[in-house]
């Protein structure tokens, strides 16, 4: 049985072995967004309006036309700011 040893840096000397950490962490459960819109958007069947999701970290924004498309991110405090200096 061969002993294998932890090498550190970029100089490994010929025939050693590294370990290397192959377990993965376990998944942490991340609650799911749930979007929402303005009441002032028209109703649900409204299209060109944004849906905001907060998050317990962030605030996630989508064009409610592309609802699977890309967010944009927001720490909670920037979006309140924005929204304050909305009003």
């Amino acid at each position: 049985m061969t002993r294998k040893r932890l090498i550190l840096g970029w100089f490994r000397p010929k025939g050693a072995m590294v370990e290397h950490n192959t377990e993965l962490p376990a998944p942490v459960a991340t609650p799911s967004p749930v979007w929402r819109k303005s009441t002032a958007s028209g109703g649900n069947d409204s299209s060109g309006c944004l849906e905001v999701a907060s998050m317990p970290d962030l605030v996630l924004v989508r064009d409610s036309k592309h609802a699977t498309g890309p967010d944009l991110t927001f720490a909670p405090s920037m979006w309140a700011a924005f929204v304050d200096t909305l009003r």
